[in-house]
Parts: C-alpha cells; sequence; structure tokens
C-alpha cells in the first residue's frame, strides 16, 4: 500500500508537470488493473507484477508464461526500452517504450511469435 501511495504521488507531480511518460503510463495502468488484464489477454498465465520504487532503481517487472515457456518483461524510466526474455534472460531482447499503446502491441507481437 505504501508503494502505491508513493507512485500515486509520483504520478500526480508528472502530470502537474507536464513530464508524463510512456513508462508512467505503464505505471497508471498497473495501478487500476490494466496492465495485468492485458498481459493476460496476449495469452500469457500465471502472471506475477513487481514493482521496484526506490530512489536509486524503478522497474516495472512482468514475470509469466505463455504456454509453455517463461517470460519475463522488465520496463524502466530513462532507459526507454523494454527488457523481453523467453526462457533464459541472458537471450533478452529490448525495443524502445514509444507509448503504451506500443508496449502492450510488441508484447502481444512476441508472444504470437512463439506459437
Amino acid at each position: 500500500m505504501f508503494t502505491k501511495r508513493k507512485i500515486r504521488r509520483y504520478l500526480a507531480e508528472q502530470r502537474a508537470a507536464g513530464n508524463e511518460t510512456a513508462f508512467d503510463r505503464l505505471l497508471e495502468d498497473w495501478l487500476c488493473g490494466r496492465l495485468a488484464a492485458a498481459l493476460r489477454a496476449c495469452g500469457m498465465t500465471a502472471l506475477e507484477l513487481h514493482i521496484d520504487w526506490l530512489p536509486e532503481h524503478r522497474c516495472i517487472e512482468a514475470v509469466g508464461q505463455y504456454r509453455t515457456q517463461l517470460i519475463e518483461i522488465q520496463v524502466e524510466p530513462g532507459s526507454d526500452t523494454v527488457a523481453y526474455s523467453e526462457d533464459e534472460p541472458d537471450d533478452a531482447a529490448a525495443w524502445p517504450l514509444e507509448s503504451a499503446a506500443a508496449f502492450y502491441a510488441a508484447v502481444r507481437q512476441r508472444l504470437t511469435a512463439l506459437a
């Protein structure tokens, strides 16, 4: 709960300053449940979402299963990239984080390519 309050405060400050980013929109989606719903709609199961909210490290992490493969997705602010891996974290692929809509489309595309 404490982390959610901090994140809500952060998002309100970002909006007030006109500094919202795609990462911020994904945080908002996490807060209201849209992130989990969208990833499940892409076919992910056994989904766990984690938020690291430390002064020196902030990250949205989704870990779940797509069919028989373990999928890990990490989004960090500032880098404007999404790290994605199937099976082994060493085989990670990254793509630009342009918008929340582009994030969801890229995840769906990568997951359907596994079929």
